[in-house]
């Protein structure tokens, strides 16, 4: 006979039995869906990358891949496993970062409200999806980039280095995204104006201007090139890469990759007195909170902007106003 440890609960009784559906099947639907919405190759990339690995966490411990697995306590179990499995142990990886803890999480949270939303799955699934730390993204000090045009990469007058001190300025002036720039094509600039016609995430696309030191850069790196039609620098998103590394390597640097100087130059533009709302136009940003997390404003940074608009000091500018004196008010005998 069942103890009654194990005995259904009359809400359990009472509750239909789900009749199983393959995961496989709902995760192509999903991927389907993103394609149909024309998503970057870059986001289904990512969605596929995280069900593999679900796939990988339920097959090492012997659970069926079918839709009876998605259940709160489930996730919980996975986000655990997460956390504690190393990545490649063969390699000596250990943990995972949070970041990529935060991302596989939110993939599958947003998975599990699409299947509801659709009516694939009626019960509630809770994901437990990590606050990521609030930590400042490390960027390059004033000394450092202005080494980094010091790179045996950068001077001279070989197309290359013309190339590159083109690429390098429109990515600081900008804060474009790598893909971005790979996406740029001849017909992307008005160079007369300063301006670029940018596609972004979603294939949204915005308009971006330049200064006129990089009007210079890229006439430069047009004449050398010539203005046939196609892509502007001739470089793939991982030939971007490879400048960047190569200019690391060349320097010695610690840290320097083509999303840093998104950040830099979302960081420079708001030391420079831009407001956030242009600042978030500019880098294609949905909404202002991301905006924030871009900027790495430094102790000095900060320094400085509160001796500006400081309220203690304003409130003393207003006491030293010499107060004028009051009027004497004439009598009648007066």
């Amino acid at each position: 006979m069942t103890t009654s440890r194990h005995r259904l609960t009359l809400k359990e009784r009472k509750a239909p039995m789900e009749t199983p559906v393959k995961l496989s099947v709902w995760f192509e639907a999903y991927i389907y869906h993103h394609r149909a919405l024309d998503r970057s190759p870059k986001t289904v990339s990512h969605y596929q990358s995280t069900f593999k690995l679900f796939r990988k966490y339920l097959d090492m411990h012997g659970i069926a891949p079918d839709s009876r697995t998605l259940t709160s306590e489930r996730m919980q179990h996975f986000a655990t496993w997460l956390r504690d499995t190393p990545i490649a142990p063969r390699r000596g990886s250990t943990q995972r970062t949070p970041v990529g803890v935060f991302g596989i999480l939110k993939d599958l949270r947003a998975f599990v409200r699409w299947l509801n939303e659709e009516g694939m799955l009626e019960r509630v699934v809770k994901v437990p999806v990590p606050k990521l730390p609030d930590i400042l993204f490390p960027i390059l000090t004033d000394a450092e980039l202005g080494r980094i045009w010091t790179s045996k990469y950068l001077t001279g007058k070989s197309p290359l280095a013309t190339r590159n001190r083109a690429l390098l300025g429109l990515m600081l002036d900008t804060g474009l995204r790598r893909a971005e720039m790979e996406s740029l094509t001849v017909a992307s600039i008005e160079l007369p104006d300063c301006l670029l016609t940018v596609t972004g995430k979603g294939n949204k696309q915005r308009r971006v201007p330049f200064s006129s030191g990089v009007k210079h850069l890229l006439g430069d790196w047009l004449s050398i090139r010539g203005l046939e039609p196609g892509s502007l620098f001739w470089l793939k998103a991982s030939g971007i890469r490879m400048v960047f590394r190569r200019i690391q390597e060349d320097l010695g640097l610690e840290l320097f990759h083509p999303h840093q100087l998104r950040h830099q130059a979302a960081t420079m533009l708001v030391r420079n007195n831009t407001d956030l709302e242009t600042v978030r136009r500019i880098l294609g940003h949905a909404n202002l909170s991301t905006t924030a997390k871009y900027l790495s404003m430094s102790d000095e940074d900060l320094r400085a902007k509160h001796a500006a608009a400081s309220p203690f000091e304003a409130m003393m500018r207003k006491q030293e106003k010499p107060i004028p004196p009051r009027r004497k008010r004439l009598s009648l005998k007066e």
